[in-house]
């Protein structure tokens, strides 16, 4: 990537999702041991990583694919793989209490980011003008996480 493109494009901002569903190994603990090896082990890992915004959603009364949905908002790629290679260590996958049954990650906007890139002026379009038309509000990051299970 030359220079100019570089300064063009900036950062993306990604939104990883992780389809998880839960083993008997999970679900055959009580709450409050669920409770606990989220304090003792999940927590931390998510703490240890401020840059990646996580939240944590209930699917299975809605979807037969997946108990458990991880939301992960990052501008950093990094910090993601980081966080995930450390719950990776943990008995979530360890034991295993989730069976990992996939993992998308996009990123917002990356069209505009591409053209930017690519045809930027080229194109006597301003193309921060359309971002602005076509991008919808994100919600604030959640720092305010709620436990598993």
């Amino acid at each position: 990537m030359t220079e100019a493109i570089a300064k063009q494009t900036g950062s993306l901002h990604y939104v990883v999702l992780v389809h998880l569903t839960a083993l008997p190994s999970w679900l055959q603990l009580t709450r409050s041991q669920r409770q606990a090896v989220v304090a003792e082990h999940v927590r931390p890992a998510i703490d240890a990583y401020p840059a990646v915004a996580v939240r944590w959603i209930d699917t299975e009364g809605f979807s037969a694919d997946c108990s458990d949905v991880l939301m992960a908002d990052t501008d950093d790629l990094r910090a993601w793989n980081h966080l995930f290679e450390s719950l990776r260590d943990t008995p979530i996958f360890a034991v295993p209490y989730f069976h990992l049954d996939r993992l998308v990650v996009g990123a917002e906007d990356a069209y505009i980011d591409y053209e930017n890139a690519t045809i930027g002026d080229a194109s006597g379009t301003d193309l921060a003008e359309v971002r602005k038309l076509v991008t919808m509000k994100r919600p604030a990051l959640v720092t305010a996480r709620r436990p598993l299970g």
